[in-house]
């Protein structure tokens, strides 16, 4: 190892990789350690922008007999690409998370794809009480020997189905009658297990932990799991605690969703970026509905490397995510209009809409208007539900004000008749009553969501959302438009 002596007793980050000759430029130090540099013995591994999200290296080829170094550079510092910005909680420094090294064969289970588990899962019900749980996982390096062998077991270790397929061509479908469904009240959870066998050796092995559900929202009954109506109450949570920071251990964040879940919620809005997979499996485990957001929160940067970040993140946290069947909505940003509005920050809400459309058909999307978004503005019929973050009593008005502002949100004038006539002839299967309007709208000291949603075609399965302390049920975009056209 190469000593390198400092004539400082404290060096800057990008002196030290300037004298250890690993960057040219202070400007290659900045973007070296923005990006997040992971190093074996001495030469890149990989680099990567955002500190929430989960990414892996191949270092094979990196490594020696004998003892390897492996290093870390990280950094918080604000840059032109990256979000979050800026927002009211602490953008901590460091490794927060654990850092794994995992040992494969040659022929694997995929690792490289976005952080991905390498298997991806999307169980449906049954008219009969059954279910089909539709499978692919992927595979690298994969030779015409291996095959790829599905489990499915139900949550008291009985296996209910299982199939085999070429590793070339993993897409099967299983059928498990009599389903235990999962919800808040019963989280019945399978696990389905892919194995990649040869001549009945089995070589790698993943599994995820999966659920079958479905959800409707209709303006008449609100938010409604397994054909049951559930009102959604539920909070918004940081990842965050006293004397460590957002360095949690999973005890940490199974405690948390304990202690919510002890509160009497049922929904849970994970503020403002991507949480330990830990919490995850927690909310699978103990029943909740969650809203999962990236952090495009309070400013819009205009820089177009910014909004590829913006979409890389959304990636890495539906592809890292998708088998979580607490997960019910995604998140695409929050209060984004603090910094003001233009056509740029419009277009990349459509953009990420698209983007997550493409991703996931089988849930929907959210965004969390900031209190001054005007009504009747762009930024609206871009996702699927919205809601608006108020804090009357908080820091302004009073709570009295809630009231009056739901009554006048719920008659206002969101779009011209055409062009809301074409958002609903484009999103929803089904016309509702000309009786139909928003109600049951709860609120509370800090915040309240505004209830609009809608029927995503070739899914049947709308869903609902909830927002910073506070879980409101959602209400189709043609309840709006119903209001609308009375007004």
């Amino acid at each position: 190892m190469e000593v390198i002596k400092l004539r400082d007793e404290y060096i800057k980050l990008g002196q030290a990789l300037k004298a250890a000759n690993l960057v040219e430029s202070g400007v290659d130090a900045k973007f070296a350690i923005q990006d997040g540099l992971v190093k074996v013995n001495g030469q890149v591994a990989t680099t990567h922008e955002g500190g929430f999200s989960i990414f892996r290296a191949d270092v094979t080829d990196l490594c020696h007999e004998g003892d390897n170094e492996l290093t870390i550079e990280v950094s918080n510092e604000d840059t032109p690409s990256m979000y979050p910005a800026s927002a009211d909680f602490t953008f901590y420094g460091g490794l927060y998370r654990g850092v794994n090294l995992i040992s494969v064969p040659g022929t694997h289970f995929d690792l490289d794809y976005f952080g991905g588990p390498g298997i991806k899962v999307t169980p449906k019900p049954t008219e009969d009480g059954g279910a089909t749980f539709e499978i692919e996982s992927w595979v690298t390096n994969g030779e015409e020997a291996y095959t790829v062998m599905y489990s499915i077991e139900d949550c008291y270790g009985n296996e209910v189905a299982s199939g085999v397929r070429p590793c070339d061509s993993t897409k099967v479908t299983l059928y498990v009658p009599d389903a235990q469904l999962w919800s808040m009240d019963e989280p019945n959870l399978y696990t389905v297990t892919a194995r990649l066998q040869k001549n009945n050796e089995t070589f790698d092995e993943i599994y995820a932990n999966v659920g079958v559900r479905s959800y409707t929202v209709t303006p008449n009954d609100g938010f409604s799991i397994n054909g049951v109506p559930t009102p959604l109450r539920g909070v918004a949570r940081h990842q965050d605690r006293l004397y460590k920071g957002n360095a949690l251990t999973a005890e940490d964040h199974y405690e948390d969703a304990m202690l919510i879940k002890e509160l009497g919620a049922n929904t849970i809005r994970l503020a403002h970026y991507q949480h330990s997979q830990d919490f995850y499996d927690a909310c699978d485990e103990l029943g909740f509905a969650v809203w999962a957001e990236i952090p495009f929160i309070s400013v819009f940067k205009k820089d177009p490397s910014a909004h590829q970040n913006c979409r890389h993140q959304m990636t890495e946290l539906i592809i890292q995510n998708y088998n979580h069947p607490s997960i019910m909505f995604w998140g695409l940003s929050n209060e984004i209009l603090i910094g003001g509005i233009c056509q740029e920050l419009v277009d990349n809400h459509h953009d990420l809409q698209k983007l997550v459309r493409e991703l996931d058909p089988t849930r929907l999307t959210t965004i969390a208007h900031v209190s001054n978004t005007p009504v009747d503005g762009p930024m609206h019929h871009i996702t699927d539900v919205e809601s608006y973050n108020h804090y009357f009593g908080w820091y302004g008005g009073k709570m009295e004000q809630n009231g009056p502002w739901l009554d006048k949100i719920r008659t206002a004038r969101w779009a011209s008749p055409s062009t809301a006539r074409r958002a609903l002839s484009a999103t929803t299967a089904t016309r509702p009553s000309a009786r139909t309007t928003p109600r049951s709208i709860r609120h509370c000291t800090t915040s309240i969501w505004l209830r609009c949603s809608r029927i995503v075609p070739g899914c049947g399965l709308p869903t609902a959302g909830t927002c910073s302390t506070l879980a409101v049920l959602p209400a189709t975009r043609a309840a709006l438009q119903a209001a609308t056209t009375r007004a």
